[in-house]
């Protein structure tokens, strides 16, 4: 690792070990490399046809590609202080460097085609005013992503878009508090976790996907100081114990397991990536600041076998097919989790001028074009869920109403939809006998409109709104029922009756709202491939059959049944990077809606409009994401 006078620069290269198992080794391949005679901070082993190869790079001469360790094969120029590297191509032809400069603390992203040998720069990175202390590279889900760390403790990370073009480009995913002092980073790969080190305290690991959570977990450090740390195996670690000179391999869970191997005096750490499973031996790179040394050390697979390392399992998508957003509203006023719920206003005389209302939990309810732009901002109180329908009969006149569940007041808030311009308007709160509202849904029918509205306790009131006059509203409870545990999303077809709502942790319930003394149905499972929380609910219909769509929350992705075929389901679909347009994925959805509606030119076959609970590409306040209903369309048709 290279020191300077003015900062401290590190490195790391986060490696995937891809091994048979302990009891496979016997069978393996032993490699031998040898040392490796050169100047350089830091020495990188990899295994090219089978042969033990090396990247080797220092502050004064940039990046030497050795095939073996006698001469140079490709050099690159440079001052690098620090480096990572992934693979680009599935066979392994060529590789993708972030080369840190030790003067500028720009990144450089350079391209080694392992056949030529020969090195192309791709791609800088300017230095902003905090100078960046570490990089490391993921591979997830098969997309490039470059992480910088810089003085401050924050961390940025970065989509490397198009990484086999001739022309990449980086595009800002978010930004991460990882905290002061930080001397190395790494990212499991096939775990999808990003990991810092801090010297005397600990390593941190964060969930690396661009959607993940941004909580931090610390597995604390026995050494004194620790420098850097390689991914020697999915959930495995290891580090250079400067005050003891061991080498610690350690994984990664609640009960870490640790083995220490001799290590000599070294204090930086680069592992071999092994990736055809018929190896017996790890290979490290190491070197040594006091006598500005570059070794290798090679370490049998059976003495880490209390580790109990396993091949490498990439997290797989289970989703039938991935979407893409078309559009994205602007963000809540609130950050945190706030955007919850949207809703749909279709404009009868002019389709493309259909509007989104959104609730925003932490302040009120937002209005928004087709295109997301923002129109109205309503501080009403913590507005959770809402709904919408049209031709409401109040007094002598027919409205459009929305009506959502409001947290501040426990409150059922009406408001009025003007049926030319889409101008929406408060109309008045009416008060329930619930403890903490949540879910909401309508029922339109021929006595009228009927809200349904839940309790956090398990709890469903059906009220029934008194709109004689435009001026007073007032509702009666007409019926109640209850579920066992937390329920939220909900949505009624009016023509049937048929309610559809979830408890959240347990799944889809129907009951029908014509005979509320029949016994409801539990019609689908969170299981398998929908998992808790069950959430936003909407309807979508093809060839007048009514297709139910559900946020499975807990894997980040959107279930479809086909409530007219026996509550078959379809499968599963994620939204994924619409790279075109820079719109991020989505995650942890809350509410949806739905409408196979034809809204114009850009939603011919309606739309599907969900909540984003990590909004990135810049990280910012949550948003509502809208979805094509043509791609629901032909999910439908491809699986039903």
């Amino acid at each position: 690792m290279l020191r300077n006078s003015c900062k401290t620069l590190i490195t790391l290269a986060a490696l995937n070990l891809l091994i048979s198992g302990c009891s496979a080794a016997q069978n393996s391949t032993t490699i031998a490399p040898k040392q490796v005679g050169v100047k350089g901070q830091e020495i990188h082993p990899l295994i090219v046809e089978k042969q033990v190869s090396y990247l080797v790079s220092d502050n004064k001469t940039g990046i030497q590609w050795r095939k073996t360790n006698a001469q140079a094969d490709a050099s690159w120029s440079g001052r690098v202080a620090s480096m990572d590297w992934r693979f680009v191509d599935t066979k392994k032809q060529q590789l993708l460097i972030a080369a840190l400069d030790s003067e500028t603390s720009d990144v450089d992203i350079i391209e080694l085609d392992l056949t030529s040998s020969q090195f192309t720069p791709k791609l800088l990175l300017k230095a902003t005013d905090a100078d960046v202390e570490a990089v490391c590279l993921a591979n997830i889900e098969q997309k490039l992503y470059l992480f910088t760390v810089d003085a401050l403790g924050q961390a940025n990370q970065f989509l490397i878009a198009n990484s086999h073009d001739a022309q990449p480009r980086l595009i800002n995913m978010r930004q991460l508090t990882v905290g002061y002092n930080v001397k190395d980073c790494a990212v499991d790969d096939s775990q999808q976790q990003l990991l810092t080190v801090e010297e005397e305290l600990g390593i941190w690991s964060m969930d690396a996907k661009p959607e993940g959570q941004l909580e931090r977990n610390l597995l604390p450090f026995n050494a004194i100081e620790v420098e850097s740390i390689s991914v020697v195996a999915p959930g495995v670690v290891s580090y250079v114990s400067q005050d003891a000179n061991d080498i610690i391999f350690t994984s990664l869970g609640e009960e870490p397991v640790k083995v220490k191997v001799s290590a000599g005096s070294y204090n930086n750490i680069n592992a071999f990536p092994l990736t055809q499973g018929e190896y017996s031996e790890v290979v490290l790179g190491l070197y040594n600041e006091d006598k500005d040394e570059l070794t290798t050390k090679v370490i049998a697979i059976s003495e880490l076998s209390p580790l109990n390392l396993m091949p490498t399992k990439h997290l797989e998508k289970t989703v039938n097919a991935t979407f893409v957003a078309a559009a994205q509203t602007h963000p809540v006023q609130r950050h945190g989790d706030a955007a919850d719920d949207p809703a749909i206003w279709i404009n009868s005389d002019n389709p493309e001028k259909s509007l989104i209302l959104g609730t925003d939990k932490k302040f009120g309810l937002n209005v928004y074009t087709l295109a997301g732009e923002l129109l109205q901002s309503m501080d009403v109180g913590r507005i959770n869920n809402i709904d919408v329908r049209k031709g409401v009969l109040v007094g002598d006149t027919k409205l459009d109403i929305a009506v959502a569940s409001n947290r501040t007041h426990q409150s059922m808030t009406i408001f009025g939809i003007s049926p030319d311009a889409g101008e929406v308007s408060y109309l008045a709160d009416i008060d329930t006998n619930l403890d903490d509202v949540y879910g909401i849904c309508l029922y339109q029918h021929a006595q009228g409109l009927d809200v349904l509205i839940n309790d956090t306790s398990g709890t469903y009131n059906q009220y029934r709104l008194n709109t004689k006059t435009a001026d007073h509203f007032t509702a009666d409870l007409i019926h109640s029922f209850t579920v066992d545990s937390q329920p939220e999303g909900c949505v009624v077809e009016d023509a049937s009756g048929r309610l559809f709502y979830g408890e959240e942790s347990t799944g889809v319930w129907l009951r029908n709202l014509e005979t509320p003394a029949q016994a409801p149905q539990l019609i689908a499972l969170a299981e398998n491939t929908v998992e808790p929380d069950i959430e936003g609910m909407g309807l979508y219909y093809v060839d007048n059959q009514a297709y139910l769509v559900v946020s499975s929350q807990g894997n980040n992705s959107f279930a479809v049944y086909a409530v007219d075929n026996g509550n078959k389901l379809l499968g599963t679909f994620d939204i994924g990077i619409n790279y075109d347009l820079n719109i991020d994925g989505v995650s942890e959805t809350d509410g949806l809606e739905a409408t196979s509606v034809n809204l114009g030119r850009q939603f011919p076959k309606g739309l599907l409009v969900v909540q984003d609970g990590h909004n990135v590409m810049p990280l910012s306040a949550q948003n509502f994401k809208l979805v094509s209903g043509e791609l629901l369309h032909k999910f439908i048709l491809e699986n039903r």
